[in-house]
C-alpha cells in the first residue's frame, strides 16, 4: 500500500517516493530521478485477439479499397469517401495493437506540473497539467448491456476530464490511482469510485 507523501517538503517527498518498492509487476516508480516518474505498462494478452481482429478488419477494408479503385471514376470516389471513416477505425485498431504489445502510461512530476504520457517508446501523446488545477482523481466504470470497462480519470478545476489507462489491467490501474492519490494535494474523499449506471435500451 502506498503511503500518503509529504509533498510540502520536496526533499522529504523525494526520499519517501524513492523508498517505495512494492510496485506490482509491470509498474514502476523512479523517485531518484528528475522529474519524478511512475507508470504502468499496457502490455496484455489482449494483444492477440486485437491483432486477429485488426488483421481481419484491415484486410477486408484494403480489399474494398482495391475494388473501389478499379471501379469507374464516378463510382470510385463515392466508395472511397464512404470507406474513409472505416479507415480511421482501422488506424485506431492498429494503435491499440501497438499499445497492448509495448505501450505504457507514465506520469512525470515536477514541483508544479504533472505530465501524462501514453504511447510506445518515445512515440505517443503527452498532456501537461498544473498540479494546482487538479481537483480529483478516480476510477470510472462504464456498463452497457453488452460489456463493462474501466478507466481512470483526472478532473480539473475547470471541469476538464482526462481519461487514461483504459487498456491497463485492474492491478495496474489500482497502482496508478494509489500513487496519484498519494502525492496530489487532494482530500482523501476526492478520489472516489465513480460508477455510471447501466445504460437502458
Amino acid at each position: 500500500m502506498i503511503m500518503r507523501l509529504d509533498h510540502s517538503n520536496p526533499p522529504a517527498f523525494r526520499q519517501q517516493l524513492s523508498s517505495i518498492t512494492d510496485a506490482p509487476e509491470g509498474c514502476w516508480i523512479h523517485g531518484e530521478e528528475t522529474p519524478l516518474r511512475f507508470g504502468a505498462s499496457l502490455k496484455s494478452w489482449h494483444f492477440w485477439p486485437y491483432l486477429f481482429f485488426t488483421l481481419f478488419f484491415n484486410g477486408g477494408l484494403g480489399l474494398m479499397f482495391f475494388v473501389s479503385l478499379r471501379a469507374p471514376l464516378s463510382q470510385s470516389w463515392w466508395m472511397i469517401l464512404f470507406l474513409l471513416p472505416f479507415a480511421f477505425g482501422g488506424l485506431c485498431l492498429i494503435a491499440v495493437c501497438f499499445l497492448t504489445a509495448a505501450g505504457r502510461v507514465e506520469f512525470r512530476v515536477s514541483s508544479t506540473t504533472l505530465a501524462l504520457f501514453t504511447g510506445v517508446g518515445s512515440l505517443g501523446h503527452t498532456r501537461n497539467l498544473q498540479i494546482s488545477d487538479i481537483r480529483s482523481v478516480g476510477r470510472v466504470t462504464i456498463r452497457s448491456d453488452d460489456n463493462t470497462y474501466q478507466h481512470l480519470a483526472l478532473t480539473t478545476t475547470t471541469g476538464r476530464t482526462i481519461k487514461f489507462a483504459r487498456l491497463a489491467t485492474d492491478l495496474r490501474r489500482d497502482f496508478l490511482l494509489s500513487a496519484l492519490s498519494s502525492f496530489l494535494p487532494l482530500a482523501p474523499e476526492s478520489a472516489p469510485l465513480d460508477i455510471n449506471p447501466p445504460l437502458k435500451r
